[in-house]
């Protein structure tokens, strides 16, 4: 159930985006299919004129010995137009890419000084520069409450995280988004109230309703936070497999978001404290130290269960 809500969520956020369009939105033009139809309409049209006014220049282009210059064979067949567009979009495309990666830089840059501070100040302040208050984007309230929330977290200030996710009315939301709430809940009892058995289970909860259809681009990349939290509180309560250390292992390699790498590395530490094996323990002990010396809950590790989880 909690798959076809979420499909429907993310099928009606990406109307909704569409539809923003100002230009299309004023010729009435308010659905996602008709949009692209217009845009292809209008695209191929350009097409045309510029293939009509660059036709009397075939030549000198399927001859380039004329201008002293060589075109590839599987090039010198393309109407000149459609050379023009190459040559005019393959950079522009370049450079946002390009301008994407250098953000994206500083961005973890950032982070990474932030989380070298003693208090979680400035790594609010960034994740308030990422997601304003006043943010226009769809749901930003419940990302910003999470990002906040795992701040606090990490930094060991268990009720302030909580106060976070309280600032949020989750009821009523798509089981995506009440995801979101349920697996930070479970970071805080794993890092902060050594309540590992509950953790687990509102991670196997999160990861439930996070459910969505692999054809939503970044699908696989959205689960990942609820995944490894789900691996490391299965590594607290001893319910961890080899498949499961080792999926955490590919984690923390291969993820560039540097809480996750924090989060799994710790996991990771516990499990190799578990298994005694006192090399990978200390790896992860001093990633730990280098890229969050402050993060308290980071840097031991986890004790008995409260006295009414341990007496039950």
């Amino acid at each position: 159930m909690s798959r076809e809500e979420n499909n429907r969520y993310l099928k009606n956020l990406v109307t909704q985006q569409v539809g923003k369009n100002t230009l299309l939105g004023r010729l009435g033009i308010d659905q996602p299919l008709r949009k692209l139809v217009v845009v292809w309409a209008v695209l191929l049209g350009l097409f045309w004129l510029l293939d009509s006014i660059f036709a009397t220049t075939t030549s000198s282009v399927r001859h380039p010995t004329k201008l002293g210059l060589e075109v590839p064979g599987f090039l010198s067949d393309l109407p000149p137009s459609m050379l023009l567009g190459l040559g005019l979009f393959l950079p522009i495309i370049g450079v946002m890419l390009a301008l994407q990666l250098r953000k994206g830089h500083k961005t973890r840059q950032k982070e990474a000084l932030a989380l070298q501070q003693p208090e979680p100040d400035a790594y609010l302040q960034l994740m308030d520069e990422l997601i304003p208050p006043d943010s226009a984007f769809p749901d930003a309230a419940t990302y910003r409450a999470q990002n906040r929330a795992v701040a606090m977290t990490l930094y060991g200030k268990a009720h302030q995280a909580r106060q976070e996710l309280d600032a949020v009315p989750w009821k009523g939301k798509p089981p995506l988004l009440q995801s979101v709430e349920r697996v930070t809940e479970a970071l805080v009892c794993l890092l902060c109230t050594d309540d590992a058995a509950r953790g687990l289970a509102l991670a196997k909860e999160a990861v439930d309703m996070s459910q969505v259809s692999p054809h939503w681009s970044g699908a696989s990349k959205w689960r990942v936070f609820h995944e490894v939290v789900l691996l490391v509180a299965e590594v607290l309560t001893g319910t961890a497999t080899p498949t499961g250390v080792k999926a955490l292992e590919l984690h923390h390699q291969q993820t560039r978001l540097l809480v996750l790498r924090l989060v799994s590395a710790w996991g990771l530490w516990v499990a190799a404290t578990q298994t005694k094996d006192v090399a990978r323990a200390e790896r992860m002990r001093a990633f730990l130290q280098q890229h969050a010396p402050h993060c308290a809950p980071l840097h031991r590790l986890p004790g008995p269960p409260p006295p009414e989880r341990a007496a039950g």
